[in-house]
């Protein structure tokens, strides 16, 4: 077989899987290019080229992954984009989603006009947060910090990929570590899932990603408490008066009314909600 047949016969499998025709065509030839190590522009130029049995055979591998096991594809490929960013990931660390990024893009374009900020990003994860703040705000100064010392080491990893300098990782639950009145922002996407959330998930979640990334206690709302009710021992108060927030936090679609009351307890007065680009209510930006 050759790589058009090869990757018509994919995007058939994939489609059932992923119900999505359009994304099943994307999968088949990414998961082609990840084997083949080419950019998956290059399999177009090469369509009439025949696999070897070799590369069929680890090509089926691939799928069966994907669609019977049910392995995220970000996993199989070993990197997801984010920010204009490529990221390591691997099990079972939560994968950089899209509506972060676009929350993070969005920090970055209120955080530009200023300089020297000092960044907190808690359970930092593989670092992408953090990574893509250092990429975009290179006066800043960033530090990710997680539970996780397994996280830190792939966050780590990507630190050193990247080649950025202006960032670091300290071990630490939610605050234990932290330094106090030296940041200016603090920015997290804790777990924010309650248990019967989790429970519900679908199989490429549930199954792969840590219910440490996830889940928040019962009701989702457990690293929350933590983090708002101590967060001003932890922030300088600089630029109080201006429009950059202090506290950002990413949440799910059903909690927002639940993190401002916490949030006007702990004397947050002035919050920003923020939607994502499906319309869902996916973060407060707090100060």
């Amino acid at each position: 077989m050759n790589i058009s047949q090869v990757i018509i016969q994919a995007t058939e499998q994939l489609a059932i899987y992923l119900n999505n025709q359009t994304s099943a065509a994307q999968e088949a030839r990414w998961l082609l290019a990840h084997l083949l190590n080419v950019e998956s522009s290059t399999l177009l130029a090469h369509s009439k080229r025949e696999l070897s049995e070799v590369e069929l055979s680890a090509y089926t591998a691939l799928l069966d992954g994907r669609i019977r096991r049910h392995k995220p594809l970000a996993y199989i490929l070993g990197t997801a984009p984010f920010c204009e960013l490529t990221i390591k990931v691997r099990p079972p660390f939560l994968i950089p989603r899209h509506e972060t990024e676009e929350l993070v893009m969005h920090l970055v374009a209120l955080l530009k006009p200023y300089r020297n900020l000092c960044i907190l990003d808690l359970c930092t994860g593989t670092g992408a947060i953090a990574l893509a703040l250092a990429r975009h705000l290179p006066d800043a100064t960033i530090v990710g910090s997680d539970i996780s010392a397994e996280a830190l080491t792939l966050a780590e990893e990507n630190r050193q990929a990247l080649g950025l300098q202006n960032i670091s990782f300290i071990r630490s639950d939610l605050y234990e570590h932290i330094p106090q009145r030296f940041f200016d922002l603090i920015i997290s996407n804790p777990p924010y899932l309650s248990q019967q959330e989790w429970e519900e998930l679908p199989p490429d979640v549930k199954e792969w990603e840590s219910p440490l990334a996830l889940v928040g206690g019962d009701d989702g709302f457990a690293a929350y408490e933590t983090i708002i009710s101590n967060a001003h021992k932890h922030l300088t108060g600089r630029f109080t008066g201006t429009e950059i927030p202090q506290l950002v936090l990413e949440h799910g679609a059903e909690q927002q009314q639940g993190l401002e009351q916490y949030l006007h307890a702990a004397g947050f007065t002035s919050n920003v909600l923020w939607k994502d680009s499906f319309g869902k209510d996916r973060a407060i930006l707090a100060r």
